[in-house]
């Protein structure tokens, strides 16, 4: 399973996995993630490409070196992304920029970012996310029943015919 940078769902905040053959994969196809982890696109900051491992199936899936990989131990995941695709921590990823024709940031300047909420708040919003990760795992479930038994009755019918 490897998780690129076009794959990000930008208004959703999730990143999805595709399956690549080992030896076909890219060369950048390195950094192994987790169920949670916080994917953050380093290059071109400003398309805000940020989006959460919300599929447990892409545990321990790969993804490209051109994401910070972030692994959220006081905030929700989904809060964190969200908070990271706001114009106030854009602004603060685009004074770090390097290049002109591919602009891109260090991974280490996520680690420097001042986020644009309170403690306060933030737990406020935590009720929320987390019920956001509980339906993500819900309709993860539903599609993978749906698609078990898609293949039950596609299997069946090729069976009499």
């Amino acid at each position: 399973n490897y998780i690129e940078i076009s794959v990000i769902e930008p208004h959703r905040g999730i990143a999805h996995s595709k399956l690549v053959r080992c030896n076909e994969a890219p060369s950048r196809a390195r950094k192994q993630v987790k169920f949670g982890d916080v994917l953050a696109s380093t290059v071109r900051p400003e398309q805000k490409k940020i989006g959460v491992v919300a599929k447990i199936e892409d545990d321990g899936a790969i993804c490209t070196t051109g994401f910070a990989v972030l692994r959220p131990i006081s905030i929700d995941p989904f809060t964190l992304a969200s908070l990271l695709m706001t114009d106030f921590v854009t602004k603060q990823l685009m004074r770090n920029n390097i290049g002109i024709a591919y602009p891109s940031v260090e991974e280490s300047c996520f680690l420097d970012i001042v986020l644009p909420i309170s403690k306060k708040r933030l737990s406020e919003l935590e009720v929320h996310a987390k019920a956001i990760t509980e339906k993500e795992i819900e309709l993860a479930r539903l599609r993978q029943n749906f698609h078990n038994d898609l293949n039950l009755v596609v299997n069946n019918w090729i069976e009499v015919t």
